[in-house]
C-alpha cells in the first residue's frame, strides 16, 4: 500500500510539474513581456524598411505550428493618416531556415485588412520597399514569401491625377509564389469605380492572374456589374515604378 501512494504521489509531481512549466511557457509566449519585447525587435525593422510609421497592438509567438502573430497592426504615413489596419496577421515560419540565416516564410495570412491609400502612397512604399532590400542593409539574411492569404479586406484607392476612385469591400486573394513568377487568384465581391465627374459603377469582379518580373498576365477575368457580366483575359506591362505602359485585353 506505501509503495502504490508512493508511485501516486510520483505521478502527481510529475503532471504538476509538466502542467506547471506549460503554464509559464504558454505565459511566456503570450504574455505582454514577450508581445513587447517582440514589437521592439519587429517594428523598427518594419519602419525602417518602409519609412512610415508602424504600431502593433499585441504579438505573440505560437510553437506548433510555428507562427509569430499580430494582432492591430496599424501603418500610417509621416503626416499621420492611416494607410493600412491588419485585424490580426499571422506569418508561419520554417525553424530550419533560420539555420542558415534565411526566413522562410510559408505562409502569411491577412485578417480584415483594410487600405486607405492613394497612388502616390503605394508608389512612395514600394520604392522605399525596393531601395531598402537592394541597399545591403539586411545581408546577414534573406526573406522569402511562399504564400499569402487575405481573407475580407477592404480597400480604397485613389488616383494621383484624381481622375478615379476604388472602394472594394470583401476582397479575398490568395497568392503562391513560384521560382520565377506568382499565382494570384482574387475575389472582389462588392466594387465601386468612381469617376471624376462623379459618375460610379458597381459590381463584383473574380480573375486568376501570373505576375512575372514586369508583366501581369490575366489568365482569367470574369466582371459582373448591373446585372450584366463578360470574361476577359489579357496582358499588362508595368515600368520599373509599377506605372502601367501598356497592355492588351
Amino acid at each position: 500500500m506505501l509503495n502504490i501512494n508512493v508511485r501516486k504521489s510520483k505521478v502527481a509531481v510529475i503532471l504538476g510539474s509538466i502542467i506547471l512549466c506549460t503554464g509559464i511557457v504558454f505565459f511566456l509566449l503570450r504574455g505582454p513581456y514577450l508581445s513587447n519585447y517582440i514589437k521592439r525587435m519587429i517594428i523598427p525593422v518594419l519602419e525602417n524598411a518602409t519609412r512610415e510609421r508602424i504600431i502593433i497592438d499585441k504579438a505573440v509567438i505560437n510553437l506548433f505550428p510555428f507562427y509569430v502573430q499580430a494582432k492591430g497592426f496599424k501603418l500610417f504615413d509621416r503626416d499621420g493618416n492611416r494607410l493600412l489596419w491588419i485585424t490580426k496577421t499571422r506569418a508561419y515560419i520554417d525553424l530550419l531556415g533560420l539555420l542558415s540565416k534565411e526566413v522562410r516564410i510559408r505562409k502569411l495570412t491577412l485578417k480584415e485588412p483594410e487600405l486607405t491609400a492613394g497612388e502616390d502612397d503605394l508608389l512612395r512604399i514600394m520604392n522605399t520597399l525596393g531601395k531598402s532590400s537592394s541597399s545591403g542593409e539586411h545581408e546577414n539574411y534573406s526573406v522569402s514569401l511562399k504564400n499569402i492569404k487575405l481573407t475580407n479586406g477592404k480597400l480604397t484607392y485613389g488616383s494621383a491625377n484624381e481622375k478615379y476612385t476604388v472602394s472594394v469591400r470583401g476582397m479575398y486573394l490568395e497568392m503562391v509564389s513560384r521560382e520565377t513568377f506568382s499565382l494570384i487568384t482574387v475575389l472582389l465581391k462588392n466594387g465601386t469605380l468612381k469617376l471624376a465627374n462623379q459618375s460610379e459603377v458597381d459590381g463584383s469582379f473574380e480573375g486568376k492572374i501570373k505576375v512575372q518580373d514586369n508583366r501581369i498576365e490575366v489568365a482569367e477575368l470574369d466582371i459582373s456589374s448591373s446585372g450584366s457580366s463578360f470574361a476577359a483575359a489579357g496582358e499588362i506591362f508595368l515600368s520599373d515604378e509599377w506605372r502601367v505602359e501598356g497592355g492588351e485585353f
